[in-house]
């Protein structure tokens, strides 16, 4: 019996890119620009995977709170040209782009992620990635970001196939993954698994080499056996 086609969904930042650098950059620039303190990186990677602006409201609140909506509106766009043009920055996890190409031919891809839709693309063209990636959804694509479930449904109502699987690195798209009721698998990106997740994981991986025998197998078991149409209601 053929195994139904399967989607796999993936985060960007922290699960197909490392980008700590860039955003880290980009905080302190903006920070610089409107007159405030610059902030550690211990400090800002708490603040991450949330949504831009979720982002410039806690940089805000880390500066003593008060802001008007002209100055959240500015810093937003601050922000949107820095990660647009400046991507020295990023860089790939390694055997990434092996890994995704492999899996193109077994699974539809997508892109799910809390960055704006114009730096998704500006780093998927900067890693001529894409090309395999026929959706992608990012924060402002709707008004809400992950957790909320809708962007991962939305990401698989553009997709015509049976089953999803979604990919990430952080307890926000775990949790996204499981309130649209798809499995979660999860891209440990120090290797050690040491963080936290208080929502199911139904597989994981350190290392891309791992990736498309990961999937293939899990579309194989009975984790996949979870109607998109469930996800999409």
């Amino acid at each position: 019996m053929t195994c139904p086609r399967l989607i796999t969904i993936f985060d960007l930042d922290g699960t197909l890119v490392d980008s700590d650098v860039q955003v880290h950059d980009a905080a302190n620039a903006v920070l610089a620009e409107e007159g405030l303190a610059p902030i550690a990186m211990d400090r800002l990677r708490p603040l991450l995977g949330f949504g831009l602006k979720a982002l410039v409201g806690s940089l805000i609140q880390v500066n003593g709170g008060f802001s008007s909506p002209r100055q959240c509106d500015r810093m937003v766009a601050q922000f949107r040209t820095f990660y647009e043009t400046r991507l020295d920055g990023i860089q790939l996890f390694g055997h990434v782009e092996a890994a995704l190409e492999d899996l193109s031919h077994h699974s539809a891809l997508a892109l799910c992620t809390n960055r704006p839709v114009s730096v998704a693309y500006a780093i998927l063209d900067h890693f001529n990635l894409r090309h395999l990636f026929p959706v992608v959804v990012g924060g402002d694509s709707l008004n809400v970001c992950k957790p909320d479930p809708a962007p991962v449904r939305l990401a698989c109502k553009n997709l015509d196939t049976q089953t999803a699987v979604f990919v990430g690195d952080s307890a926000v798209d775990a949790e996204a993954a499981f309130r649209s009721g798809l499995p979660f698998l999860r891209f440990d990106n120090t290797g050690r698994f040491s963080d936290r997740i208080c929502f199911p994981v139904s597989g994981q991986f350190s290392s891309y080499r791992q990736l498309s025998l990961t999937v293939q197998n899990f579309n194989n078991s009975s984790f996949a056996d979870v109607p998109v149409a469930a996800a999409i209601h």
